[in-house]
């Protein structure tokens, strides 16, 4: 994905050391909208530079996105045992609801292959396995380059429609995540095809994993 002035995503689905790729994108965003830059490891003339090498113009990270609400509703609260029960009085999601409300609708097909998450703003490929393989951390990073700069085609999306993919750092691949759903745990009427129940990488790196952080 391109981080001078816009953001385009391509996401990685993860089975055991390897990764099945769901390629993500996103759109220019305000800086009062913008997603913290997790993931940072220098700064740079242009901006920050990312682990995959990519680079974040500094006016575009000034601000951060606020929390969102996690999906969950006042019929999905659970005691220890995983009982269900009443949300009052138990400060949980189900009860409180916090957060930014979610756009109606929340996505909105582009119609050329690649799919506008309204509340973030990010742009995701609309085949969330595109690669139809799987692959270690640095063959997905190798793999969003291809992306970017071979005839690579996706379902609905046709190759070199954009050059300027990458994968995103793990707040980005969690901020898709609908906590009141499972299998896959996405917003209802989501638009992504082949979804894989499996996890996905994500760009950003930890010290006890430094080839890349798993997300999910």
């Amino acid at each position: 994905m391109k981080w001078i002035g816009n953001r385009r995503l391509a996401l990685a689905a993860v089975g055991a050391a390897h990764v099945v790729w769901m390629g993500l994108a996103f759109g220019p965003l305000g800086a009062q909208t913008v997603i913290s830059a997790d993931g940072m490891i220098e700064s740079t003339s242009g901006g920050f530079k990312f682990p995959d090498g990519s680079v974040q113009g500094s006016a575009a990270v000034a601000g951060s996105a606020p929390v969102e609400d996690t999906g969950v509703d006042a019929t999905q609260c659970f005691d220890e045992d995983g009982n269900s029960r009443s949300c009052t009085g138990t400060g949980e999601d189900g009860e409180l609801q916090r957060g930014v409300t979610w756009p109606t609708p929340r996505f909105s097909d582009k119609l050329d292959g690649t799919v506008r998450d309204n509340l973030t703003r990010l742009i995701w490929l609309q085949d969330a396995n595109c690669p139809s393989a799987t692959k270690i951390w640095q063959a997905a990073l190798d793999w969003v380059d291809d992306l970017n700069t071979m005839s690579i085609a996706c379902t609905n999306y046709t190759a070199m429609t954009y050059s300027d993919w990458r994968l995103p750092n793990i707040k980005e691949l969690l901020s898709l995540v609908d906590y009141g759903e499972l299998n896959p745990a996405l917003p209802l009427w989501h638009p992504f095809m082949d979804v894989q129940s499996s996890f996905y990488w994500s760009s950003s790196s930890v010290v006890e994993t430094p080839r890349g952080q798993l997300g999910s």
